[in-house]
């Protein structure tokens, strides 16, 4: 079970810059908000970061399980 907290927090650091605006957009609170006037709606542009350096750190991931796997888990 440990591998699978680790991918849901891998996952929820790789997309945690756009759970602000999913937040006000579902608030209704988002409409006039735009990378002009908010820093808020502004940040999904960092997803160009987070999503590569999520997907380098899923990897590393399963590549440990694979070792804790075959090693028995020691």
């Amino acid at each position: 079970m440990w591998w699978i907290m680790g991918v849901l927090v891998i996952v929820l650091l790789s997309l945690s810059p756009v759970i602000p605006i999913l937040t006000l957009g579902l608030l209704g609170l988002a409409d006039g908000l735009n990378e002009s006037n908010s820093s808020i709606a502004a940040l999904p542009w960092m997803l160009f970061i987070t999503i590569p350096a999520g997907a380098a750190s899923m990897l590393v991931w399963i590549v440990i399980g694979i070792v804790a796997f075959v090693t028995g888990g020691k």
